[in-house]
């Protein structure tokens, strides 16, 4: 029997260059209490000064392309709900 454990994937989400770090800190707390994705990734979220819009990528992974797929959806949904809701919590106390 084969005791090695296997790593976890690495779930780089890179965000666009005009994302304010503000953003940048409040989607990586979000994705912290995120259990079912950090229970199976190492997760990076980054800005990219290349970028216009997000982008995923997937590095250690064996996950078939429809799960590939499937966590980068859910996660980029997450995501635009964390930041609309944070948007909307701001226009409340202006």
């Amino acid at each position: 029997m084969d005791y090695r454990l296997k790593p976890k994937p690495i779930f780089v989400i890179r965000l666009p260059r005009h994302t304010p770090i503000g953003k940048l800190d409040y989607i990586r707390e979000m994705i912290a209490n995120y259990d079912d994705l950090t229970n199976e990734y190492h997760v990076l979220a980054i800005i990219d000064s290349d970028l216009f819009t997000m982008k995923f990528e997937c590095y250690n992974g064996d996950e078939t392309t429809e799960e590939y797929k499937e966590v980068t959806r859910l996660t980029q949904i997450s995501i635009q709900r964390c930041l609309n809701n944070e948007q909307n919590e701001r226009k409340r106390y202006e």
